[in-house]
């Protein structure tokens, strides 16, 4: 059995949205089918211009928080590389120190 991922509520909001979406579009079809909807399906093929633009918008806010969490990580490299220089450097002057010292 899987173990369920703690996800943020975008990404299960996303989901949501995106299924909601297949059955606008699904219901389109029937429509233009000849079917004849009912009320309920009328009302939510309505809603087809609102769940773009959520989903768009939820959708621009996730991608600025990749971004975002992206320059965290580098910024977290950086400091990770600049750490291991300095280290690599007084080591290096250590054993400069220690040569010099047997060289006397």
């Amino acid at each position: 059995r899987r173990e369920k991922r703690q996800q943020p509520p975008e990404a299960s909001r996303i989901r949501s949205l995106h299924k909601l979406l297949r059955q606008i579009v699904a219901l389109e079809e029937k429509q233009k089918a000849g079917a004849t909807l009912n009320e309920a399906q009328l009302t939510k093929l309505g809603r087809f211009d609102d769940v773009v633009a959520e989903l768009e918008e939820l959708q621009r806010v996730d991608d600025e928080s990749e971004e975002e969490e992206e320059e965290v990580d580098n910024c977290s490299d950086n400091e990770s590389e600049e750490n291991n220089e300095e280290e690599e450097d007084d080591e290096q002057q250590e054993e400069d120190a220690q040569e010099e010292e047997a060289s006397e």
